[in-house]
């Protein structure tokens, strides 16, 4: 359908983008329960965590740094396969600053009478996609999600760029849908200024605050 081949050029698209420039919007704090690597058995964070695929982990902390004045770095070493903590390390959990996988969005609208299983996504009647924590039946999200909806979140940096891009392309009829390269170089070129936006940004705070950067 037009609607599907929408939803996965704006996936791919979103993907090059969110992989591409490190968005100081993804960067969040969450909080992980840590495993015991099943070889080594040392203290572990794999990057494949059930619901939230890690992408980069930029610090590890005993506690919520913001919250707790007494919060202590966790050192680690990135492996293929997550993060691998110093074997003192005897806590049960850590907090981390880090940046999930890039986002999905889906063109599936919410079913009222379907069963959803935890990483089921849809789009639901306010606009937003959604995705499931846990297996629901008739149990529709509220607005900015619940326990057992999470909304997927595009990142305001490109968010219109998304937005206007998916309407634009909607209205142009399926008829425009037969070069698929021309379309694939309208969402490149939708999301290319706020990338640019947000690289200048990076630089200039590069330029000011030289011992953060990457």
């Amino acid at each position: 359908s037009v609607q599907g081949f929408i939803t996965r050029e704006i996936n791919a698209a979103y993907r090059y983008a969110w992989n591409f420039c490190q968005w100081e919007e993804s960067k969040v704090f969450q909080q992980f329960t840590i495993q015991n690597h099943p070889v080594t058995g040392t203290p572990f964070l794999p990057r494949n965590n059930g619901l939230d695929q890690i992408a980069d982990v930029y610090s590890l902390w005993t506690t919520h740094p913001l919250a707790d004045p007494t919060a202590q770095k966790v050192g680690y070493r990135v492996g293929s396969d997550g993060y691998y903590l110093d074997t003192t390390f005897a806590g049960s959990s850590v907090w981390a600053i880090c940046r999930q996988d890039a986002p999905r969005f889906t063109n599936t609208a919410y079913d009222n009478a379907a069963t959803y299983a935890p990483g089921d996504e849809m789009l639901y009647t306010d606009g937003n996609c959604y995705l499931c924590l846990t297996g629901v039946t008739a149990t529709p999200p509220t607005a900015g999600g619940d326990a057992n909806w999470r909304p997927i979140v595009v990142l305001y940096l490109l968010s219109e760029a998304v937005v206007s891009g998916a309407i634009a392309l909607r209205n142009q009829g399926q008829e425009k849908f037969a070069n698929e390269s021309v379309l694939k170089q309208a969402m490149a070129d939708l999301l290319y200024p706020a990338f640019v936006f947000n690289t200048r940004l990076q630089e200039q705070s590069c330029h000011h605050h030289h011992n953060y950067c990457p």
